[in-house]
């Protein structure tokens, strides 16, 4: 092979991967267009994936508290919740949050369990529930399986028993709460 024949297959080589790149680049944006809620899910995928490959320098390093639990705090994050709703996601697992505040999935189990006596899929419904209340109060869609479902709820029958559960809890802190104490 001479010079020219190495530029020329060189050349061609460029002219196709470019060609593949821009159809790669063309079928992602449609399919972004197309698909929103899976595009933002494979996102959080990807982006999860390069930051644990990336290598943390000393200034970009988000401060390692003293004890984990230390940054985790009911206001953080009740804000947290709030702010970026997580629980939306039906598929949400509690691995998917610690990240963002800081903490393990073991430490944040226990600050669920003390603080709201109750596990993380339980205190995820409980903010679902709130988010319907929200919903409903906003008024634009009145159907109760679309509230549920919006909400984040997997079906409208886990929506009625989380319901169902809430309300045995409150009944029973209510119970408590008029219990006449005895004193010994």
């Amino acid at each position: 092979m001479d010079k020219e024949q190495v530029i020329s297959l060189l050349a061609c080589i460029a002219v196709l991967s470019g060609i593949v790149l821009t159809t790669l680049f063309l079928l992602l944006f449609f399919y972004k267009k197309s698909h929103p809620e899976e595009w933002k899910r494979t996102r959080i995928v990807f982006i999860r994936q390069i930051i644990k490959k990336k290598k943390w320098s000393k200034e970009e390093r988000p401060p390692t508290p003293k004890y984990k639990e230390q940054y985790l705090t009911k206001k953080r994050f009740e804000d947290f919740l709030r702010k970026k709703k997580p629980f939306l996601n039906p598929d949400l697992r509690i691995g998917d949050i610690t990240p963002p505040l800081l903490t393990t999935q073991r430490s944040l189990s226990a600050f669920i369990r003390r603080t709201y006596h109750m596990d993380f899929e339980q205190c995820m419904n409980y903010f679902r529930l709130r988010e319907v209340e929200r919903l409903q109060y906003l008024g634009p869609i009145r159907n109760a399986i679309a509230l549920s479902v919006t909400a984040g709820f997997w079906s409208y029958q886990v929506y009625l028993r989380t319901k169902e559960e809430m309300a045995k809890r409150e009944a029973e802190k209510e119970a408590a709460k008029n219990r006449p104490k005895t004193s010994s």
